[in-house]
C-alpha cells in the first residue's frame, strides 16, 4: 500500500492458492498495483517521460506531473518508506537508481535491525553462527529466472547468494528450478538493497498515526516529534496499515465491483468503523466477513445474521439462552466486557490469575450446573505450563481436562496458547509443540480450537514482560473471542 500525491493506494487481495514470497511479490505487485489498478486511475497524459524506466518509477513521474515535479525544481521529494524489509528496500533501490539524486529517500522501521520477515538471528557468542527466521532459501523458477535475471546475477555476482547444493528433507524441485541460499544470512539480500540505495535508514522508529497537512503527508511515531513528507509507501503487513490512526484511517477500503479481478479499491470516504480487507494469506487471522466482523474456522456458522440472540417459537415462547462460559488465565483479565455486554445474565469470564491446565480442570464443575443445557465453554490456558512443565506433562492434564469437560454435554473451544518474548527458545519451542499437538488432539475430540498463531508477537501486542498483552492486544484478543462466541451461538 502506498499514499501517492495524497492519494491511497492499495491493498489488493490475493487469490486463494496464490503464494507470495520473496520472488513472486514484485511481479504480484506490478500486475494487480502497477497494471490494473493505478494505470485506470491516471489521467490522460502524454506516453511516459522515460519508456526505459521502470513502471514503478514510471507511474510515479506521471502522477506527480513529470520529472520536474516529482525531483522538484526547487526542493527535492522526500519520500519515507516504512518498512525495512524486501519490499522496502527493493523499493528505495529501484527509485534510488532511476532517479539518481533527484529525491531524498527515508526508510523508517520498527524494529532494531533490517530484514522483516526476512531477518536473521546471530548468536552474541559467535557471529559465525546465524539462524534465518524467515526464508532459508530461495527458489528460482524458470519464468522468474528470466523476469529477474538481472536481480539473481547481481547477487551471485557480489556473493550475496549461492546455488545450494545440499538436500533439504521435504523440499519439493519443479524441473528446471534451483535454489539459491545466502551464506550471510537471508537479510543480507536487505541490506544490500538499502546500502544501494543511499536511504536513510532510522530503525526503532514505529508509525502510529498520518494526517494530510497542506498536500503532505505528516507523519507521527511512537516516541519523537512527527515529520513531513511528500510521498509515503507503507511496505509492512496490512493489519499493522489497518492499525494506522489519523486521516489515512479515514479512507474506506472496499471490494472492487469486479470481484472476479481480486483486487480492492479504494476510495476517499469517511466511515464509521474501521476499514476492513479480505485475505487468502498468513494473515487469516485478520480475515472479515462483508459485514466486518472476523471469520473463524474453529466455528462453522450461517452467513445468515440473527436479529437477536433469543430466538422465539412458533408459539411465541421464548427459548432460554444457552450459558456461555469463558474460563482460562490472567490474559483473560479485561475482555469481560467485550465478552459478557451482549447478555450479563447468561455469560460469564473466570479469570484465574497464574492458572494451570489442572487449575481449570478442578475449577469446571463449579461453573455450571445441572440447568445448564448444551452450554459453550471457551478455555484460554496453558502459558503457566509451558514455563514449569514438560510437554508429556502437558499433554496429559489436557487430557484429562478434555475427560472433564466432556461430562458437561457443552460446546467446546479451545483457545491456542499466546507466544511469549524473552523467555528464552525452549519455551517458545515448547508453545509451537503444544499448540500444534492441541490442535490435532481438539480435532480428534470433536473439540474446536482457535488458533492465535504468533501474531501478537510479531505485531508488538505483548507488553514489556513478554506474557501478557498491551491495551491494544487486550482488545485484539476480546473482540476475537466475542466474535467466535456469537457466531458459535448463531
Amino acid at each position: 500500500m502506498s499514499c501517492i500525491k495524497n492519494e491511497l493506494v492499495g491493498p489488493f487481495r490475493v487469490e486463494d492458492g496464490v503464494k507470495l514470497n520473496s520472488q513472486t511479490s514484485c511481479q504480484f505487485l506490478e500486475d494487480n498495483f502497477f497494471k490494473q489498478w493505478y494505470m485506470k486511475k491516471l489521467p490522460a497524459r502524454p506516453a511516459a517521460p522515460n519508456p526505459g524506466k521502470p513502471l514503478l518509477v514510471q507511474q510515479l513521474l506521471c502522477k506527480g506531473g513529470g520529472e520536474a515535479q516529482i525531483t522538484g525544481r526547487r526542493t527535492m521529494a522526500r519520500i519515507l518508506i516504512v518498512g525495512a524489509g524486501l519490499t522496502g528496500s527493493l523499493c528505495a533501490y529501484l527509485l534510488r537508481r532511476e532517479l539518481a539524486n533527484k529525491l531524498q529517500l527515508v526508510i523508517w522501521d520498527k524494529a532494531r535491525g533490517a530484514g522483516g520477515r526476512m531477518s536473521t538471528s546471530r548468536s552474541p557468542s559467535n557471529p559465525n553462527c546465524i539462524v534465518d527466521l524467515g526464508a532459508q532459501y530461495i527458489t528460482v523458477t524458470p519464468d522468474y529466472a528470466q523476469k529477474h535475471k538481472n536481480f539473481y546475477d547481481e547477487l551471485v555476482a557480489k556473493g550475496i547468494c549461492k546455488p545450494l547444493s545440499a538436500t533439504v528433507e521435504g523440499m519439493v524441485i519443479k524441473e528446471g528450478s534451483y535454489n539459491l541460499v545466502t551464506p550471510q544470512g537471508v537479510s543480507s539480500i536487505v541490506k544490500h538493497y538499502l546500502s544501494q540505495s543511499g536511504a536513510d535508514v532510522y530503525y526503532e522508529r514505529h508509525v502510529t498515526q498520518i494526517n494530510l497537512r497542506e498536500g503532505k503527508w505528516e507523519v507521527f511515531r511512537k516516541s519523537g516529534s512527527p515529520e513531513n513528507f511528500d510521498i509515503v509507501v507503507l511496505t509492512m503487513p496490512v493489519p499493522q496499515i489497518l492499525q494506522l490512526q489519523g486521516d489515512i484511517s479515514k479512507f474506506n477500503l472496499r471490494k472492487s465491483q469486479k470481484a472476479a479481478t481480486g483486487k480492492l479499491m479504494v476510495t476517499r470516504k469517511t466511515v464509521e468503523k474501521s476499514p476492513t480487507t479480505q485475505l487468502k494469506n498468513r494473515y487469516q487471522i485478520f480475515v472479515e466477513d462483508e459485514d466486518g466482523t472476523p471469520k473463524n474456522e474453529a466455528i462453522p456458522a450461517s452467513k445468515k445474521e440473527k436479529g437477536t440472540q433469543q430466538q422465539v417459537t412458533a408459539k411465541g415462547t421464548a427459548k432460554k439462552q444457552r450459558r456461555v462460559v469463558v474460563v482460562g488465565d490472567s490474559l483473560l483479565r479485561g475482555t469481560e466486557a467485550a465478552i459478557c455486554r451482549p447478555d450479563i445474565t447468561a455469560r460469564e469470564v473466570c479469570c484465574l490469575p497464574g492458572a494451570m491446565i489442572k487449575d481449570v480442570t478442578d475449577r469446571i464443575p463449579k461453573l455450571f450446573s445441572s440447568k445448564d443445557v448444551h452450554p459453550f465453554l471457551l478455555i484460554h490456558v496453558g502459558t503457566n505450563d509451558t514455563a514449569r512443565k514438560d510437554l508429556p506433562t502437558i499433554y496429559k492434564d489436557f487430557e484429562e481436562l478434555g475427560k472433564k469437560v466432556k461430562e458437561l454435554d457443552a460446546q467446546v473451544v479451545f483457545s491456542s496458547i499466546l507466544p511469549v518474548d524473552g523467555h528464552g527458545t525452549r519455551r517458545w519451542n515448547r508453545i509451537l509443540d503444544a499448540n500444534n499437538w492441541l490442535r490435532r488432539w481438539c480435532r480428534q475430540q470433536g473439540f474446536g480450537f482457535l488458533d492465535h498463531g504468533v501474531s501478537y508477537w510479531y505485531d508488538g501486542l505483548l507488553a514489556r514482560d513478554g506474557l501478557h498483552l498491551k491495551k491494544p492486544g487486550k482488545h485484539t484478543f476480546a473482540r476475537r473471542l466475542a466474535t467466535l462466541i456469537r457466531r458459535a451461538l448463531n
